[in-house]
């Protein structure tokens, strides 16, 4: 069963958000999935390139009332 991490990046403009995700995806193991909530649009373009550049699988993306969830699986290529 995977593991649910969470990162909140509410506030944070980019790269933090995506410097951060990255930091913790390495720790984690394959399948294991991370939840990252952001505000910043950009960060949200740029977390979807970092998964097409990394191999990280990008899950899903929702846009909440302020800020957008989204939820990346780790994997290795």
């Amino acid at each position: 069963m995977p593991v649910i991490e969470k990162l909140d990046a509410k506030g944070w403009i980019c790269p933090m958000p995506v410097l951060r995700a990255m930091k913790y995806l390495r720790k984690m193991e394959q399948g294991d999935i991370l939840e990252v909530e952001v505000n910043d649009n950009k960060s949200v373009t740029e977390l979807q390139k970092y998964c097409d550049e990394s191999g990280n699988i990008l899950q899903s993306m929702a846009e909440l009332e302020d800020n957008y969830l989204i939820k990346i699986q780790k994997n290795e290529r």
